[in-house]
């Protein structure tokens, strides 16, 4: 998808409501905004008690005070979802490049009627998230939601790496697909170095098919450029 806003709505299409997953979040920022707008989990229900809801009228929810107002947005699909299904979230983890840390993204629930991570969300650094693509394939526990957005190697601390780096994640990764659930992947061009859009959208794909060459089970980018 070119951003996240559909990223839950997929995760529903695939994972048992009753069911506990582990959840990576891969990203140049956290998508962990809290969205406490008057009747808005009224809105959010609706994807629970609908579950033929299809995916444009998922991404057509409105707030109920604000028919201008996206239900789910890119920086706050995460959050909904965990609070209508919060044992999918048996251990949560989160690398993003963003400055802000996640203990200030929990403050947001504080006058929330739904409670934060309690403590089970972490913060990875790069190198923590590559050890933990290594060890995930030999967890022999919860299945894993895993969303992946490829801003995140358009981060001035990532680009360091260089492209070995983006090579061995996507080497990691496939391995990794024997223990997941779900697989999400925006390609966020907005946010990839371009001088333009259409700059940004060659960026994303270029690390799509670097990454579609370690993962030949993904099908090819529908996104033309």
């Amino acid at each position: 998808m070119d951003n996240h806003r559909a990223a839950a709505w997929c995760w529903l299409q695939t994972c048992n409501p009753s069911s506990k997953y582990n959840f990576l979040h891969i990203d140049q920022h956290g998508d962990l905004m809290l969205d406490s707008s008057k009747g808005i989990w009224a809105t959010y229900q609706k994807v629970i008690t609908n579950p033929e809801l299809s995916i444009d009228e998922y991404l057509m929810l409105r707030h109920q005070d604000s028919i201008n107002a996206l239900a789910f947005r890119w920086d706050n699909y995460i959050r909904p979802i965990h609070g209508l299904l919060p044992n999918w979230f048996q251990h949560a983890f989160f690398a993003y490049t963003q400055n802000i840390a996640i203990e200030d993204y929990e403050r947001n629930y504080e006058n929330s009627l739904h409670k934060g991570f309690s403590g089970s969300a972490k913060r990875l650094c790069s190198s923590e998230l590559m050890e933990l693509l290594t060890q995930i394939p030999y967890m022999q526990s919860d299945k894993w939601i895993i969303n992946l957005d490829l801003d995140y190697f358009f981060a001035k601390i990532i680009k360091q790496n260089g492209d070995s780096f983006i090579e061995e994640f996507a080497h990691l990764l496939n391995v990794c697909l024997t223990q997941t659930q779900v697989l999400t992947i925006a390609l966020s061009p907005s946010c990839c170095n371009g001088r333009s859009i259409i700059g940004g959208w060659r960026n994303s794909i270029q690390v799509f098919n670097k990454i579609k060459e370690h993962i030949t089970s993904l099908s090819d980018c529908i996104f033309p450029i």
